[in-house]
């Protein structure tokens, strides 16, 4: 070979590799999932589907509310389930529905991540717009109604009592003409008796 040429060679090689690569990173792209527990308080769990990579915490117990955060490094479908487990209160129903959720991570034109999240319910095709648990508090029983205690019965009217008629007035008129037709009656007979004794006499 030509000295020439290899000196030249060498001198590119040396070119190259004096040029610095920078290597670009990509910013991973971070999804939460939300939930929220009504009325009683379970507890929340997510699992990951075909080793998608899990939050910090996978695990909320008592919580009303919350969120899983979930850190993305490439593109890709990701898809978790979202159930709840029974908590310890008697007599609750715990909802027992269990969401998937998938997750699918894009690149967009600058390079940068980012994510779209659906939501449905396991083995439907009924979406939900979000994770929320609904428990069911027992119903307060209610006391039974009281009866009243009865009455005393009324004691009926007394047999000897008259019935009021409500002609009062009519009754007792009618009874004092009847006393002094009687006693004009007497004083006529005892006035007529007189007369007559009288008249005997005088003859």
């Amino acid at each position: 070979m030509n000295s020439k040429k290899l000196i030249a060679m060498i001198l590119l090689l040396l070119l190259l590799l004096a040029i610095p690569v920078q290597v670009f990173a990509v910013e991973a792209a971070t999804a939460e999932i939300s939930f929220t527990v009504k009325n009683a308080s379970g507890t929340v769990v997510i699992e990951a589907v075909d080793n998608a990579p899990l939050p910090m915490q996978t695990v909320f117990e008592g919580a009303s509310t919350g969120k899983f955060l979930i850190s993305f490094s490439e593109p890709g479908d990701y898809c978790y389930k979202v159930y709840q487990n029974a908590g310890t209160e008697q007599d609750v129903i715990y909802d027992s529905t269990v969401y998937t959720v998938c997750i699918s991570v894009f690149l967009d034109e600058n390079g940068e991540l980012y994510s779209v999240t659906a939501v449905n319910i396991e083995n439907s095709s009924q979406k939900a717009e979000d994770v929320e648990f609904e428990n069911t508090l027992p119903t307060e029983s209610t006391e039974p109604n009281v009866p009243s205690e009865p009455t005393e019965p009324t004691e009926p009217n007394s047999p000897d009592t008259p019935p009021h008629t409500g002609d009062e007035s009519r009754l007792e008129l009618w009874t004092l003409l009847m006393a002094l037709s009687f006693i004009g009656i007497i004083a006529a007979t005892v006035f007529y008796k007189r007369s007559v004794n009288d008249l005997k006499r005088e003859n």
